[in-house]
């Protein structure tokens, strides 16, 4: 995932940040385990850690400009 680059699209195109924005989501196969390699590199997130739901795990990450970015892993079939 390259964070970096969406904020930086953003800037070009002369998007103001606003820190209730939510820019976008990414999925993953494996949320806890990337959420581990991205606060290894130093993304925010606005939870200490995912959280489970019925539809799968999701947690909210912050850009360098504080922009809103949902990480989410769909619910594998067959586990709750």
């Amino acid at each position: 995932m390259n964070f970096a680059a969406c904020t930086a699209r953003d800037s070009e195109a002369g998007v103001t940040t606003n820190p209730n924005r939510r820019v976008g989501t990414r999925w993953s196969n494996d949320l806890r385990k990337d959420f581990e390699d991205l606060g290894a590199r130093g993304v925010e997130f606005e939870e200490p850690e995912p959280t489970n739901y019925p539809f799968g795990v999701r947690i909210t990450a912050l850009d360098p400009d504080g922009n809103r970015i949902s990480l989410r892993q769909p619910c594998q079939r067959g586990t709750k």
